[in-house]
């Protein structure tokens, strides 16, 4: 009867089935597969291509990929994972080649300072001196750029959530209308206002001026948007872990001789002073509002030393494929 049981010691086999990630959540299995291919296009073969950012730096996507990991509650077997980290995207920018960039566009590579004390009595003048740090160097900004075509900032007004300036060399005046919300941040968009303005073209130069000017670091002694301190504060570290782990790179990378001296955190950006032996070496690190380092910057005229240059431009290279 076995003999002739078709059916005896047969494989057993289950019905497999796929489901969306969106449609899995709330749900929970013993295995999961994830086939990675949230933010690419539908020709990507995610067998064999190999994976990059596109599509992958925004909130959506990490909001799905927690989703799918957390499927599984034994195993997770991922087919071809994209693999990238804040460090990812670093590009180390020797001295000589930001002079070339700098002659070939015209604008700066690397930031502006300007001293607070070079502009208080501006601030003064128009009741700015404890205004909140976001509203100063939006004034600061525009006092910076349009100076050195010696126009004055001649009146500054603020009503309600508006900002509102009216720019002035000899005859010629315009007036600018900018908007912020609650926190201080300002709107990218702004506007004329035609009853203080009494040349069109006087109002598209400011304009162009204000869109090619380049950042400014704005230093302060002691102020709540530049913090100096070696040891890393809890606050930072909680809200930007990336920084922390740059910050432990740098002084794994240093040799005996070599160590952090200061640092800064600027408006989006790492500012390392590095010393050993009696020399001295300022760099930035830049990065993205979604955490991404981009250009690592030695600061003109004040990091010339290669016994320093050298092990950090090893580190940049290792944490980019890290």
């Amino acid at each position: 009867a076995i003999y002739n049981d078709k059916f005896f010691n047969c494989i057993l086999l289950k019905y497999g089935y796929a489901v969306t990630c969106h449609k899995s959540q709330g749900g929970e299995w013993s295995s999961v597969f994830v086939f990675w291919d949230k933010g690419n296009n539908s020709s990507f073969d995610f067998y064999n291509a190999e994976q990059t950012r596109n599509g992958k730096t925004n909130p959506e996507f990490y909001r799905w990929a927690y989703t799918a990991i957390t499927r599984a509650s034994n195993t997770l077997f991922s087919i071809n994972p994209p693999y990238f980290s804040s460090f990812s995207s670093m590009k180390f920018i020797e001295i000589d080649v930001q002079e070339a960039f700098d002659q070939l566009t015209g604008k700066a590579t690397t930031l502006t300072e300007v001293d607070i004390q070079e502009v208080l009595p501006e601030l003064e003048k128009f009741g700015l001196s404890e205004a909140p740090i976001p509203i100063q160097d939006h004034f600061i900004h525009r006092w910076h750029a349009l100076r050195k075509h010696y126009i004055d900032i001649d009146d500054w007004q603020r009503v309600g959530y508006e900002i509102r300036y009216i720019f002035k060399r000899e005859g010629e005046s315009a007036a600018f209308k900018y908007w912020v919300n609650g926190k201080n941040k300002f709107k990218e968009n702004h506007q004329k206002l035609p009853a203080q303005t009494n040349s069109n073209e006087f109002y598209d130069f400011i304009n162009d001026v204000l869109e090619e000017s380049p950042k400014l670091n704005i230093n302060r002694a002691a102020s709540e948007s530049i913090l100096t301190q070696i040891e890393f504060d809890l606050e930072l570290e909680e809200e930007k872990p990336f920084l922390k782990t740059l910050f432990s790179k740098i002084q794994e990378s240093l040799g005996e001789t070599e160590e952090i001296i200061d640092l800064k955190h600027l408006e989006y950006r790492e500012r390392y002073t590095i010393g050993g032996q009696g020399q001295e070496c300022i760099i930035d690190f830049e990065y993205n509002k979604n955490g991404f380092f981009g250009r690592v910057l030695p600061i003109k005229n004040n990091c010339d030393n290669p016994e320093i240059l050298g092990p950090l431009k090893t580190m940049v290279e290792s944490l980019k494929i890290s």
